[in-house]
């Protein structure tokens, strides 16, 4: 009974002394002051890291700072690359292919830019120059030839005129200086130039001015008259009552003039002329063309 009670006495010992060996040694690592390695703990939630924060705060307030400048493009710049540097961002990797979209339509486009320009209104701009729209159009037109047109019908003198006239509108020359009164030979010169590169087209063919009658001869013999102007009336056919004659002399002796010839009714003339003194042995006859003017 003794040694039964002996033996469970060391053993008991050897217990106490395993348990308390590791009590004593933590208890001179503490007197030491060597960090004893606990645990492995979990990570805070969310929750938990606000509500440490926040009583941090409310017992540690943030006095008032005072108002700092404005960084420079150049401090943000360095900022940035310095966390770009230590926050690398990921290496993307290559994702598969989607499939390929529907086109969109016309008025899905148009609905998409008027809702980007209600969102986004376009502000009022300064007007192009004339140098500037027509760099812009000859941009355009050389990016974007047109395609040739069909041969049109040349342009009358008077539409000329009218785009002239409209351009020279809204294009007003300048005042220049005053030149000199071209020559009657310049003018000549230029409307030759012109009518050369620019022949008129042929007019239709007008009626005759005058309509020839025919050759008459009229004249007086045997009778005594004295020198002056008389009349004489003669037979002509193919005169009518209204006409207006002009007579065309071919054949006059000396000292005569005929003045005019006048219808004297259909198939009559009357003959106004001057003449020398005539006696009774003496004649003398008078012949032309007579025309009516039509």
């Amino acid at each position: 009974m003794v040694a039964i009670y002996n033996d469970f006495s060391r053993r008991g010992l050897r217990r106490v002394r395993q348990d308390v060996s590791g009590v004593e040694d933590k208890v001179k690592a503490l007197n030491a002051g060597v960090p004893i390695k606990g645990d492995d703990g979990k990570n805070a939630t969310d929750a938990q890291v606000a509500s440490a924060v926040n009583a941090w705060l409310t017992a540690n307030p943030p006095q008032p700072g005072k108002d700092g400048k404005t960084p420079t493009a150049a401090q943000l710049a360095a900022t940035v690359a310095d966390y770009m540097a230590e926050n690398p961002l990921p290496v993307p990797e290559d994702g598969e292919d989607g499939l390929d979209g529907a086109d969109a339509t016309e008025a899905q486009i148009a609905s998409a830019v008027n809702a980007w320009l209600t969102d986004n209104p376009p502000k009022n701009g300064k007007d192009a120059t004339a140098s500037q729209v027509a760099a812009s159009v000859a941009d355009y037109m050389a990016a974007n030839p047109p395609q040739p047109g069909r041969p049109g019908a040349d342009a009358t003198a008077d539409q000329v005129m009218a785009a002239v006239v409209e351009y020279l509108k809204s294009h007003p020359p300048e005042p220049g200086k005053d030149g000199k009164n071209a020559t009657t030979a310049q003018i000549a010169a230029v409307v030759a130039d012109y009518l050369a590169a620019n022949p008129p087209a042929a007019g239709k063919n007008g009626t005759n001015a005058t309509t020839l009658i025919g050759e008459i001869t009229f004249g007086q013999a045997n009778v005594l008259l004295v020198a002056g102007v008389r009349t004489l009336d003669i037979v002509v056919a193919g005169v009518k009552a209204n006409d207006s004659l002009i007579f065309v002399p071919t054949a006059i002796p000396e000292g005569y003039g005929v003045f005019h010839v006048r219808p004297n009714g259909a198939g009559k003339a009357k003959v106004t002329l001057q003449g020398p003194a005539l006696t009774v042995l003496s004649a003398y006859n008078i012949t032309g063309l007579l025309y009516r003017i039509n």
